[in-house]
């Protein structure tokens, strides 16, 4: 019988190519859990600070019926949140083409330094991998609800974790992939697994050590 490895998924946000992985809506809240849980972590004393963002309704009529204290809450995709929670040495993404092909949508990064207003973060995927970039705050409008508002606030996110689908066209050094949910389809289990060159680079997750094999047999 094969020896089981201890779990130990902290160290995979150490590296550019080291990196854990899944479901798209879980990967939000690993890097939520990283940030609560920081004290127990080897950059628990580095510098945090926490970015709110500037909420506008691009339309005042509705300014009466949708107070800016609801839109706040919102968190639509393709948006970062209202409130960011940062610390220096942190893993991020990018999510907005800002200097292609230094400065894309799905670009990782690490904080170096911050500022009010702008952020210097060093490169960790890409053409650009090495080049330190400066971040700033950019008006984003998202179309996702009823009504459309603006937010101002840095395009970037948490990136301790990445979805699976996220992943897609990178190659890790180590990978991580949590399925105590599992994937929704046998397609992407395959993508996550595949990040990665051997099995032996590759750490599961999954609840007694076994996931489903999910297949839609109607579209056979």
């Amino acid at each position: 019988m094969p020896k089981k490895r201890k779990s130990n998924l902290g160290h995979f946000t150490n590296s550019a190519k080291r990196m854990r992985l899944s479901r798209n809506n879980h990967s939000q809240m690993h890097d939520q859990n990283m940030v609560d849980n920081n004290d127990n972590n080897h950059n628990a004393n580095a510098h945090q600070q926490t970015y709110l963002s500037i909420d506008n309704l691009t339309d005042q009529d509705n300014a009466i019926d949708i107070p800016i204290e609801f839109s706040n809450f919102l968190n639509p995709s393709g948006l970062p949140p209202h409130k960011l929670d940062l610390k220096i040495g942190a893993p991020i993404i990018h999510m907005r083409n800002l200097n292609a092909p230094k400065l894309c949508n799905g670009t990782r990064l690490r904080i170096v330094t911050m500022q009010r207003n702008v952020i210097e973060a060093k490169v960790l995927s890409g053409s650009a991998q090495g080049q330190v970039v400066f971040i700033p705050r950019i008006p984003m409008i998202t179309n996702e609800y009823p009504f459309e508002f603006k937010r101002v606030q840095f395009p970037i996110k948490l990136c301790f974790a990445m979805s699976v689908n996220k992943a897609q066209r990178q190659t890790l050094n180590v990978a991580g992939l949590d399925i105590t949910n599992p994937c929704f389809t046998r397609g992407q289990f395959y993508v996550a697994c595949s990040r990665v060159s051997s099995a032996k680079l590759l750490y599961v997750y999954a609840n007694h050590q076994r996931t489903k094999n999910i297949v839609y047999k109607e579209v056979l």
